[in-house]
């Protein structure tokens, strides 16, 4: 008998190792399951398993149902409960004529319910966020910001009178000139000498923004100035301050404004002043001369109101009262570098009537007094200057506000520029010096400006739109 190969044995073998096992009595044979794929197996290992996420997804949607439903029952409980509220508060307005605390009552349950709503909101997946209310900023906050007119549409005041002067340089229709020419009239009928002056202090008065005005009382009462200026002062701010300014900062607007308009009305307000100093200098510096002085009646009626609205606590007195001051000075260097040239021709043909051998007597003497004459016009005008000089710009030059201390510089520069023999000196060019070493940049760009401009040149300062100056050009 041959052994059998090793195939055949594991042939035989086969079957011991698949066969099944033995039945039990009672027992059913168990269904022969199909064969799946490696990654269905997981899915599909346990029917069980499936139906119970089947289950819970329905659990879950029947929660979230009942959480809609009763959400929606708290919303119509929230409605029914502030219908209520405001019901009663109906009620209560009524009883109390509408009184301010129902309305504040109601705010404040709009307010508590307003956190009700927003969970309410969130169960149903909305985002209810309360409107941002954001301040204006920037030009939008100062646009908003009422602020004060003024001019002849002043909102300083409603009570503020009119003023002749300031309609009169504010209407773009009459000429500088001939507003000069009517006010020098009205000084010189004597019956309205007086009204004429107040009218002048008033303008200056309007413009520092008060609504206020003095009359022809107040006009000589020099010791009462002081304190007719406070009392302005407290009607100017406040007045202001009622118009949505800001006091103090507002005060000279009008002439510190940028705009073309403002621009405008500055220089024909100091054209104005000067006009009025070179046209009616025979009348205004040169009438009425005091002996003990050497000023005239108008020059010392004027100098004490603008020394004490020089030296007042208020800026725009005294940013007023410089600038006034400083046209004037402008102008009377002006007057004296007119009569020196005439004097000088005068000597000229004096002179020139000396060396004839047959000279006529008249002639000579007609010369002798124009001579004299002009003579005693340059020393009242030098007289007229120095004492504005000694009381307004020695101390404006030295003012806390960096404004009023550059709008002295310009006209110091031309004056240096246009009456050279009497002002191009040490005592007048060193505060052009002192000035180059302000604190302020603003102070030494002016000083600058002035020096290059009017004083080397004879040209106008060319400032930097962020500097300050006056302005008020060459002598006329």
């Amino acid at each position: 008998m041959t052994t059998p190969t090793r195939r055949s044995a594991r042939v035989t073998k086969a079957p011991e190792r698949l066969a099944a096992p033995a039945a039990t009595p009672g027992a059913t044979t168990p269904r022969k399951r199909a064969k799946q794929p490696a990654g269905a197996a997981s899915a599909f290992a346990s029917p069980l398993s499936s139906r119970a996420k089947r289950q819970k997804t329905a659990t879950r949607g029947r929660q979230q149902n009942a959480r809609r439903a009763v959400a929606d029952d708290d919303d119509d409980d929230d409605n029914e409960s502030d219908g209520e509220e405001s019901g009663q508060d109906e009620d209560a307005d009524e009883s109390q004529n509408n009184s301010s605390s129902s309305s504040a009552d109601d705010d404040d349950d709009g307010d508590s319910d307003f956190g009700q709503r927003e969970g309410v909101g969130r169960l149903r997946g909305t985002k209810q966020t309360p409107r941002k209310v954001t301040a204006p900023k920037g030009k939008q906050a100062r646009a908003a910001k009422p602020r004060a007119q003024h001019g002849s549409n002043t909102a300083a005041g409603s009570n503020a009178q009119p003023s002749l002067l300031l309609n009169a340089i504010l209407d773009e229709h009459m000429a500088v000139s001939q507003v000069v020419v009517d006010w020098i009239a009205s000084y010189r009928r004597s019956s309205e000498t007086d009204s004429a002056t107040t009218e002048l202090i008033n303008f200056l008065i309007r413009l520092s923004g008060c609504p206020g005005q003095i009359t022809s009382s107040d006009l000589y009462e020099v010791e009462q100035i002081e304190s007719v200026l406070g009392t302005l002062q407290e009607q100017a701010i406040a007045a202001l301050k009622r118009g949505g300014g800001d006091g103090e900062a507002d005060g000279d607007d009008m002439l510190m404004g940028r705009s073309k308009e403002q621009r405008r009305f500055r220089r024909n307000a100091l054209q104005f002043v000067q006009r009025l100093v070179v046209d009616g200098q025979h009348h205004l510096v040169f009438g009425d001369v005091s002996e003990e002085s050497g000023l005239s009646a108008f020059v010392e009626i004027v100098l004490q109101w603008l020394v004490s609205m020089a030296a007042s606590h208020y800026r725009p007195f005294r940013h007023v009262a410089t600038l006034f001051a400083l046209a004037m000075q402008s102008a009377l260097v002006g007057v004296r570098a007119r009569i020196a040239g005439e004097l000088q021709t005068t000597h000229r043909q004096l002179d020139a009537e000396s060396a004839r051998r047959r000279a006529p007597a008249a002639g000579a003497s007609r010369l002798r007094d124009r001579v004299a004459v002009l003579a005693q016009q340059d020393d009242v005008a030098a007289a007229a200057f120095k004492a504005l000089y000694d009381t307004v710009f020695v101390y404006r030059y030295r003012d806390i506000h960096a404004t009023i201390r550059a709008e002295c510089l310009v006209p110091l520069a031309s004056w240096c520029r246009g009456y050279a023999p009497a002002y191009l000196n040490t005592e007048h060019l060193r505060y052009l010096g002192w000035a180059l070493n302000d604190r302020d940049a603003r102070v030494r760009e002016a000083a600058l400006a002035a020096a290059l401009g009017p004083l080397l040149l004879g040209k106008p300062a060319q400032l930097t739109a962020g500097a300050v100056g006056s302005g008020v050009g060459a002598p006329a």
